[in-house]
C-alpha cells in the first residue's frame, strides 16, 4: 500500500485550516471552555490549528459523528477495558533531554490521572552515535522503570496496563529500534498508542529547503555523528543496507492498536512526508535510487498494518495530523522552519490542542 501525496495538497491543507479557524464558535475557544487560560487566548487567531486524517479499517466505525471542531472521536470498537496503570514514554530528540519534554509530561499528568509518565534520560549525553544503542538503552531504561514502579506491565494479561510511546524528532526512531530489543517482547501485548511528533520515519530526504540541507551537510561534517549518516541513508555503501532501511523492516507500527503521525508543512526540519510516512513527488520521479529506497521505506512501515486480517490480535488504526502555526514574529527560525518543529514541545497551546485531539486515544 502506498499513500502519495497529490500535488494540491499544500492549497488543500490551508483551504481546510481556514475553514477550521473559520468554524469557531461564537466566542472563541472561551465559549467552549469553562476553565481556560486567559494570556492564551488573548487573541484565539494567533492559536494553532490541527487538521486529521483518520484511516478507519475496514467495518470499523466512529462511535458518535466526527464534528467540524474537537478531537478524534471514539471508535465504536474502541476498547477502554483495561486494569493497572497506564505509562506513557516520552522520549526527547537529537541532542536535547529529558527536560525538553516537561510541557508534555505536565499537561498529560493533568489530563491524564491514571497515566505514569517517564521521561527517559538514557540517551541524553550519547546523541551522536548509532541509532541501535540508543534504541537498546532506551529498551533497558523502560524495563527497569516499569520492574521498579509499575510491576503489573509485567503481566501477562494483555488487559493488565497499557504502554505508549510518545516520541519527538529523532526520538520516534528511538522508540522504533527499542521495539526490536529482546528485552521489550514481553511487554509487545500491552502496546496501546504511538504519537509520533515530526519525526523522519523514512530518513532526511528529498528536504525542499535548501537552507537546512546544508545545514544537516554542515552538521554532519562537524560532529562526524553516525546518527547523521544514518538519517540520510548514507552509513552503509548502498541504501537498501543503511540502518534506516532495515529499520524499516522491523516491526514497529502494527505493535500498536494507535499510530499518530504529526507532521507540519512549516516545519523544514523534517518534511512533512517523511514524518507521515507518505511518498512525495520528487520521490516517484528520482532516477537516482534514492527515490526507491523512500518509497520502499513507506510501504515497509504502511503495509503490515493494511495487510492485517480480522482475525489479528491487535488492530491498528493510523491517525495523521497535520499542524498550522500562527507566529507572531518573522524571524530566522520561522524562516528555516526550526520554531515549527520545536512548537510540538514548547508552545502550550501546541502541546495542548495534540492532546486534547488525541484525548479518547490516550486516556
Amino acid at each position: 500500500t502506498r499513500v502519495i501525496v497529490p500535488e494540491g495538497t499544500k492549497s488543500e491543507l490551508d483551504g481546510a485550516f481556514r475553514e477550521l479557524r473559520a468554524a469557531s464558535r461564537p466566542g472563541g475557544p472561551r465559549a467552549m471552555l469553562s476553565v481556560f487560560d486567559g494570556a492564551m487566548l488573548a487573541d484565539p487567531s494567533l492559536l494553532p490549528v490541527a487538521a486529521s486524517h483518520v484511516f478507519l479499517r475496514r467495518g470499523q466505525k466512529f462511535a458518535t459523528s466526527p464534528q467540524p471542531v474537537g478531537g478524534i472521536p471514539e471508535f465504536e470498537d474502541q476498547d477502554d477495558d483495561y486494569r493497572g496503570p497506564h505509562l506513557i514514554v516520552m522520549q526527547h530528540g537529537w541532542y536535547a533531554s529529558s527536560f525538553d519534554m516537561r510541557l508534555l509530561r505536565a499537561y498529560a499528568l493533568l489530563l491524564f490521572p491514571r497515566a505514569i509518565v517517564l521521561s527517559p534520560q538514557s540517551n541524553e549525553d550519547n546523541s551522536g552515535g548509532s541509532m541501535g544503542p540508543m534504541g537498546q538503552r532506551l529498551a533497558h531504561e523502560v524495563h527497569n522503570f516499569i520492574k521498579h514502579r509499575c510491576d503489573e506491565l509485567s503481566d501477562p494479561d494483555p488487559k493488565m496496563g497499557r504502554l505508549s510511546f510518545i516520541g519527538h524528532s529523532a526520538g520516534s526512531m528511538i522508540v522504533r529500534t527499542a521495539l526490536t530489543s529482546p528485552i521489550f517482547r514481553p511487554y509487545l501485548s500491552k502496546l496501546h498508542t504511538f504519537v509520533s511528533l515530526s519525526s523522519s520515519h523514512c530518513g532526511n530526504m528529498f528536504v525542499p529547503s535548501t537552507i537546512i540541507s546544508g545545514g544537516m551537510w554542515a552538521l554532519q561534517h562537524l560532529h562526524q555523528s553516525t546518527f547523521m549518516d544514518e538519517l540520510q541513508l548514507i552509513d552503509r555503501d548502498t541504501m537498501n543496507e543503511s540502518f534506516m532501511y532495515k529499520l524499516s523492516q522491523a516491526k514497529g507500527f502494527e505493535y500498536f492498536k494507535y499510530v499518530v503521525l504529526v507532521g507540519s508543512t512549516q516545519d523544514s526540519y523534517v518534511p512533512m512526508h517523511t514524518a507521515q510516512a507518505t511518498i512525495p513527488r520528487p520521490a516517484e520521479a528520482d532516477k537516482k535510487g534514492g527515490g526507491d529506497a523512500y518509497m520502499q521505506m513507506a510501504t515497509n512501515l504502511m503495509s503490515p498494518i493494511s495487510q492485517k486480517t480480522a482475525e489479528s490480535d491487535k488492530q491498528t488504526t493510523v491517525v495523521r495530523l497535520t499542524m498550522e502555526y500562527k507566529f507572531t514574529q518573522t524571524n530566522l527560525d520561522t524562516v528555516i522552519g526550526r520554531a515549527a518543529h520545536l512548537a510540538y514541545i514548547d508552545s502550550s497551546a501546541a502541546v495542548l490542542l495534540i492532546l486534547f485531539s488525541l484525548y479518547n486515544l490516550l486516556k
